[in-house]
């Protein structure tokens, strides 16, 4: 080895050993000043725990997309905002507009290298002690946790939710919004939600999928090529409800007394559908909902009466010699003999007079009296 490689060998060293001692002394002295050296802190279980505060004033919708992470959204909380549990330092995005907040993660290196707004979100190797520390004593990888916290006032339109293989819960939101969930793998709870809007479920490999205590105008869950176990209970609709699944079974504890005025569709082929304690096989349908534009099925169209038909008693005979209107039979009379003289005197020659039907008709012409 030349001299010259051997120097800077040993002021590397140095300056490693000296580095060292550094980190170890601000470590110290930041502990006994109780200031943090990371933006994440770890809870009672070890878990590290990052927060953002949600601006509700305009907020209409939010649109969350990850990945292997368990989503919990709970309403009716005192601040609102989102909690991001064992997520690592840039490992995620929030980009929050004036009325839309979306939340994504990142994984590799899109998490570090932001190509879309052209930066690297690297801020130093004391992000990634934790796991740093959490791999090399070999402890497994830490559940990652979205909990995204609204208050009551929150004035939602839509909030589309998109997942993995992780779990979803959805409580105790009473915004008239859309809820549109979409997963691969996992189990959704859904209870104590009120919307006069729809809520859409679509799974696409497994999933089990349990709903309590809600009302909404729409339920659909579509799960055609997937396996999906559908649990509903205490939960009413005011327009329709479809659920269909490639197998497992559905069960629904209806609270209307009939279907009437609404539609229902299940459909699960090869399994069972229990509807208020009754099983049906494959599939299980009333459409009973007026559709728009159209009367209601349940009510019959009110008609208008008929009008009597009086064109009989309208219409006149046009006579084929002096051109004047001759009554119909309902409005003829019967000419009495006596009455032959003053028809004489007051008719002109070559003028007829017909009568009713099984009845003499009279022709004076050229005074004779012609009688048929």
């Amino acid at each position: 080895m030349k001299p010259t490689s051997v120097i800077f060998l040993i002021v590397a060293v140095l300056l490693a050993c000296v580095g060292f001692l550094l980190c170890m002394t601000a470590t110290s002295l930041a502990t006994e000043q109780g200031i943090g050296l990371f933006d994440q802190v770890g809870d009672a279980d070890d878990n590290y725990v990052s927060t953002e505060t949600i601006n509700e004033e305009d907020l209409k919708k939010i649109v969350v997309k990850v990945g292997d992470v368990k989503v919990n959204v709970i309403g009716g909380a005192e601040k609102a905002q989102i909690e991001l549990v064992n997520f690592m330092n840039n490992s995620y995005q929030i980009q929050a507009g004036r009325s839309t907040l979306q939340i994504s993660d990142n994984s590799g290196i899109s998490g570090i290298v932001d190509i879309d707004n052209f930066k690297i979100n690297f801020h130093g190797f004391r992000d990634y002690l934790h796991y740093l520390s959490d791999y090399v004593a070999g402890n497994p990888q830490k559940e990652q946790i979205l909990n995204i916290y609204l208050t009551d006032t929150a004035d939602l339109v839509n909030f589309n939710i998109t997942l993995g293989s992780g779990d979803l819960t959805l409580s105790n939101m009473n915004a008239d919004c859309d809820y549109k969930i979409i997963l691969e793998n996992g189990v959704v709870e859904i209870d104590n939600v009120t919307t006069d809007s729809s809520i859409q479920i679509e799974s696409t490999v497994s999933s089990n999928i349990e709903i309590n205590n809600v009302e909404t105008d729409e339920l659909r869950i579509m799960s055609p090529k997937s396996e999906c176990f559908i649990e509903i209970s205490d939960t009413t609709f005011s327009r329709a409800m479809y659920v269909e699944a490639k197998s497992g079974d559905i069960v629904y504890d209806r609270l209307e007394a009939n279907f009437a005025g609404l539609d229902v569709k299940f459909d699960a082929p090869g399994n069972t559908i229990s509807v208020y304690g009754t099983n049906y096989a494959d599939t299980y349908v009333e459409f009973n909902a007026p559709v728009e534009g159209e009367d209601d099925p349940t009510t019959p169209p009110e008609t208008e009466p008929v009008p009597e038909d009086t064109t009989a008693e309208e219409e006149t005979t046009a006579d084929p010699v002096g051109g004047e209107d001759v009554t119909t039979a309902e409005e003829e009379t019967t000419a009495e003999p006596e009455d032959i003289g003053d028809i004489e005197d007051e008719e002109e020659n070559n003028t007829s007079v017909t009568i009713p039907a099984n009845s003499l008709t009279i022709i004076i012409a050229d005074g004779k009296i012609e009688v048929k």
